[in-house]
């Protein structure tokens, strides 16, 4: 691919002979279009991509999971109202306790 623009090709040639304090001394600007430029090659990577696409797939299934729990708890919770109620229901038509003989 193409060297990344805003970056002149002396610069470049200074980063990949690896001289000391070779990216230190880029603009901030040329940083940028280098840091554009890499990102730019590694989403193009086979790799990465295949990677993305992973864990798109797995967060698409965590996201299924998570609907369907709150799902089931909404579910729950619609029947615990309802169930604590009878509790109270049951309790009030039991017979009071006879008192103990002294």
């Amino acid at each position: 691919r193409d060297p990344p623009a805003g970056v002149e090709p002396r610069r470049l040639r200074e980063l990949q002979a690896g001289g000391a304090g070779a990216y230190g001394s880029l603009s901030a600007e040329e940083r940028v279009a280098l840091l554009e430029w890499l990102c730019e090659e590694a989403v193009c990577a086979a790799a990465v991509h295949d990677h993305l696409d992973q864990a798109l797939e797995e967060t698409k299934e965590l996201n299924k999971e998570i609907r369907e729990e709150d799902m089931r708890i909404r579910e729950l919770k619609k029947c615990r109202p309802v169930a604590q109620t009878s509790r109270k229901t049951a309790a009030s038509m039991e017979p009071d306790p006879e008192p103990a003989d002294p």
